[in-house]
């Protein structure tokens, strides 16, 4: 049994060097995504540099008719008062579309769920250097955004200060929601606040402190974008906790009333058709989208 354990150690050593070189890869594959300049992808603009919010909408390829609605949505009212961009991964499609309409943050790589919280990195700090806004709103494209409400949430938040909001989740629920998510992330501990995806702002000095907490790789990388924003707020040790705000989660939505979804910052689970319906409802009674 003797001569056969160098082999064993052997093969040991190589599974561990060969693990090493795997995760270094891995690492260097994501600093250089997050580093890649946005110069490096003409394609990508960026409409309005110095509207006081910018909006960034979570998007893939194959989503080009929700894109569509929206641009006939609340986006067509965003001139000169919001600057907005799509942020999608590469694919089929994706370059006669930004020839088109000029509003894609293309990602250096294709979509992938792997990447997820990597991406909204990589477009926030995009949106974070290429533009002067105040305040960042991070939504998806199936959300439909209350532009009336986000500017009545700028008149009331000094948004030079830290500034953290959405959809609050308890840390119990948390902890229970998320729990299978991070297996196997050293180091994992759920935040003792956290927004939904479909629609949190940040302020411009949060936005900042947090590209420069992803940079130092320590905070652990779950691929679930925003818990893990949530976690590089809470380790870049702003002091500040996330601020509820209206944000619809589900589409239970669709059974209330105008007048109390339209009280609303962002609607989840909204269809193209939701766009338009609720584009021209708001338009028959006089309420700017």
């Amino acid at each position: 049994m003797g001569r056969y354990v160098p082999c064993q150690v052997l093969v040991i050593i190589l599974l561990f060097i060969t693990y090493l070189s795997l995760y270094q890869y891995v690492r260097d594959t994501r600093s250089t995504l997050l580093e890649t300049d946005i110069t490096t992808h003409p394609g990508v603009t960026v409409p309005c540099p110095t509207c006081s919010f910018t909006i960034m909408i979570l998007s893939a390829p194959r989503y080009h008719d929700r894109r569509r609605a929206l641009r006939q949505s609340y986006l067509s009212r965003w001139r000169g008062r919001f600057n907005y961009v799509f942020l999608i991964g590469q694919g089929d499609g994706v370059q006669r579309e930004q020839e088109e309409f000029g509003d894609l943050l293309v990602y250096p790589a294709e979509d992938s769920y792997d990447l997820l919280s990597d991406k909204v990195m990589w477009g926030l700090r995009e949106v974070y250097h290429r533009t002067s806004s105040v305040a960042f709103l991070k939504t998806d494209d199936d959300s439909f955004v209350n532009t009336t409400q986000l500017l009545a949430l700028g008149e009331n938040v000094n948004f030079s200060e830290p500034f953290f909001g959405g959809r609050v989740r308890h840390p119990k629920k948390l902890a229970k929601n998320f729990e299978k998510f991070s297996e196997g992330v050293t180091g994992f501990k759920t935040p003792h606040t956290s927004v939904a995806g479909p629609g949190y702002v940040l302020s411009r000095p949060v936005v900042g402190e947090i590209i420069a907490q992803h940079n130092r790789n320590v905070t652990p990388r779950i691929q679930i974008e925003d818990l893990y924003v949530s976690m590089l707020v809470e380790d870049a040790k702003l002091g500040v906790v996330a601020t509820p705000l209206r944000v619809v989660t589900g589409d239970h939505w669709k059974k209330w009333s105008f007048q109390r979804w339209s009280k609303h910052l962002v609607l989840h689970y909204a269809t193209p058709e939701d766009f338009d319906r609720i584009t021209r409802e708001c338009e028959d009674r006089g309420v700017p989208v």
